[in-house]
């Protein structure tokens, strides 16, 4: 019986450390679960879920959502970039669960990384959040790279500020384009392909999109690392493209694709100190 109570008391202490963390992109919204530093428990759904009015979620998404974020978690740190999706979403939380939720926006980073841009509060808080997890687990400089919806690259400098970036369109954004204001030219799947000249439209369009991308990101990488003396600056890729380009981008040392949510534990286990 004594055993019994043990596991219980176990089991109610592991909760009081777990918590959610919610990443909201123009394509996706990541929920990630974490214990401590582990993280044990993912969900993505589709941004324009929350975009429309969210009595009409179809009930396998809600039922998805409202099971990942009950019971077992105290608090839920919310960033995002789409503002009136995070007004839903936590509307959404305050309506199905008792949760203590902090929303991690510019002025709140504005603390932790020292942002030397012109316009600070224009820079998208996932960028700054990635800076910041960068900063806690590798060596500045830093060249971040984000395959998201928009393929970023954001830099930090050797004295810990995030001192600016690119933008250009992402992977699937470039592949819609191309199928949607073209007659004849068909929607594709990005993947590795391996040579460089297709056989028919459907390949040469593959061939176009995967080293196209990697050599518009190889060569911007090598413009940047003479650029600021970022010549030893650690380079990290994340988002969920990221891996496919792996063995075509030699200058790109570490691949975390959860590196916005490792940032957001950070901020989470530093706040709760």
């Amino acid at each position: 019986m004594r055993s019994k109570n043990l596991i219980q008391e176990r089991s109610q202490l592991e909760n009081k450390n777990m918590h959610i963390l919610v990443d909201i992109g123009n394509t996706n919204i990541l929920f990630g679960k974490f214990n401590n530093l582990d993280l044990v428990e993912q969900l993505r759904i589709e941004t324009k879920v929350f975009n429309k009015d969210v009595s009409s979620i179809d009930s396998e998404t809600y039922k998805k959502i409202n099971n990942f974020i009950k019971n077992d978690c105290v608090d839920c740190f919310i960033s995002g970039v789409v503002p009136d999706t995070i007004l839903s979403l936590i509307n959404f939380i305050k309506n199905h669960q008792d949760l203590n939720i902090v929303e991690i926006d510019n002025e709140y980073l504005a603390n932790l990384i020292k942002v030397d841009v012109d316009k600070p509060y224009e820079v998208g808080v996932d960028r700054l959040i990635n800076s910041y997890a960068g900063l806690n687990l590798y060596n500045s400089p830093l060249i971040i790279i984000d395959f998201g919806t928009a393929t970023t690259f954001d830099l930090v400098n050797l004295r810990g500020s995030y001192i600016g970036g690119i933008i250009c369109p992402g992977v699937n954004l470039s592949i819609q384009s191309l199928a949607h204001n073209t007659a004849k030219l068909p929607l594709i799947e990005i993947k590795k392909v391996e040579k460089l000249i297709g056989k028919d439209t459907a390949s040469a369009i593959e061939s176009g999109i995967y080293w196209g991308y990697v050599s518009l990101v190889g060569g911007l990488i090598d413009r940047l690392k003479k650029q600021n003396g970022f010549e030893d600056a650690n380079i990290i890729a994340t988002g969920g493209l990221s891996g496919i380009f792996r063995d075509d981008l030699s200058q790109i040392q570490y691949y975390e694709p959860d590196l916005t949510l490792k940032g957001l534990n950070i901020i989470y286990n530093e706040y709760k100190k």
